[in-house]
């Protein structure tokens, strides 16, 4: 399985660099819940396991907006708008990006995800044991123009020693010839990774090749440092399709704005239904109503 073949990387490559499993695809073909069976599975495997979260708008343990990294010291078993305190996890740290998407901030969301993963690498320095714990990391479904330099970006950064990159099922890789890829793990250069894209995507888009903004993400997150090899698994995924015929909520469920607003506020009101979007017309005086007044201390917060 993925879980032992990754265990196995860990054993063998522990004094070389950190134990870090990135999952990677398009939207809607479960990478949240890839996430979640990979951070169980590891917890019983390792005991601990920390897991960093890099989709603004849909995270899974904190609102939207923010990067995170946490530390897992238990099986994840609610659904993500049921909020934080109902899972055995601790945030670590967390950053916050600007918007609920990387596109508002592009350099801003590249440094946040190179801070949670400092704070990883701190708690690798700090750990005793001849194991380090490992890091999942969860990646947006933006794969097209910026979306996919911003996956680059974090590529870069968190150096995964195993990738998990899941296909929609109409999926189809194709390189810069026109010809397919091969689908079967294998070690292959990072860069070589972000190049292939996803589905009818042609190597990188214009920004790698000129621009300031590519070479502003470069720097924000660090990646001026040789680019490590990786494992590279491609699975097929399959999650039915979420939308109706000829519309656009998913069947059965809320939108991605509902979700949004659910994962914010479950984070304030745990006397609100996880499951109920709110409803029309609903002022922000009376959702903060009921809350207790506080000052944040500035002395505690850190900007930039």
């Amino acid at each position: 399985s993925f879980v032992e073949h990754f265990a196995t990387l860990i054993r063998t490559t522990a004094a070389e660099r950190p134990p870090v499993m990135l999952v990677a695809g398009a939207r809607n073909v479960g990478k949240s819940t890839c996430c979640r069976y990979f951070v169980n599975a590891l917890w019983s495997t390792f005991g601990e396991v920390y897991f960093l979260e890099t989709d603004l708008g849909q995270p899974e343990l904190t609102p939207p907006g923010l990067v995170s990294l946490h530390h897992i010291h238990g099986p994840l078993l609610s659904f993500s708008q049921a909020g934080r305190s109902t899972e055995p996890a601790s945030c670590v740290g967390s950053f916050f990006a600007g918007a609920t998407t990387a596109a508002a901030h592009p350099s801003l969301y590249a440094g946040s995800v190179r801070a949670a993963f400092e704070a990883y690498l701190e708690v690798c320095r700090k750990c005793t044991s001849s194991t380090l714990p490992p890091l999942v990391v969860n990646s947006h479904g933006w794969l097209t123009g910026l979306g996919l330099e911003l996956v680059s970006a974090v590529l870069a950064a968190v150096q995964p020693l195993l990738v998990i990159r899941i296909r929609s099922g109409s999926a189809a890789i194709v390189e810069e010839g026109g010809s397919e890829v091969e689908t079967s793990g294998g070690s292959s250069p990072l860069a070589a990774r972000v190049e292939r894209g996803e589905g009818a995507k042609r190597r990188r888009s214009m920004l790698a090749k000129c621009g300031p903004l590519a070479r502003e993400l470069k720097c924000a997150a660090h990646t001026e440092a040789v680019e490590e090899s990786s494992v590279l698994v491609d699975v097929d995924s399959v999650a039915k399709p979420s939308s109706a015929p000829g519309g656009r909520r998913p069947v059965g469920g809320p939108v991605a704005a509902e979700l949004r607003w659910l994962r914010f506020a479950s984070c304030f009101r745990s006397d609100l239904d996880p499951c109920r979007p709110p409803t029309a017309g609903l002022a922000l005086r009376d959702f903060f109503g009921p809350l207790p007044r506080m000052r944040l201390p500035l002395a505690e917060l850190r900007f930039g």
